[in-house]
């Protein structure tokens, strides 16, 4: 869990903030793809995203792991 934390407040967008969870969406077998686009998980990452200064939204960082998701699931 604290190596995703560092790399959390390490993001500095919401894509990057996307990138990791789709990492924990693959590693971690309690998650869901249903879970990491509810508001209560992305509440709960925003504390920690502390550098994303644009598009810190939900709704943003719900669209930007919604296309993360999209994109690698072509990419297989």
């Amino acid at each position: 869990l604290s190596g995703y934390l560092n790399r959390i407040g390490e993001c500095l967008t919401a894509t990057e903030l996307a990138v990791v969870v789709m990492d924990m969406l693959e590693r971690e077998g309690k998650l869901t793809k249903d879970t990491v686009v509810k508001e209560r998980f992305i509440n709960l990452l925003l504390p920690f995203a502390d550098k994303i200064t644009k598009g810190a939204s939900v709704d943003n960082i719900r669209q930007r792991i919604n296309d993360a998701m999209a994109k690698r699931h072509t990419r297989r």
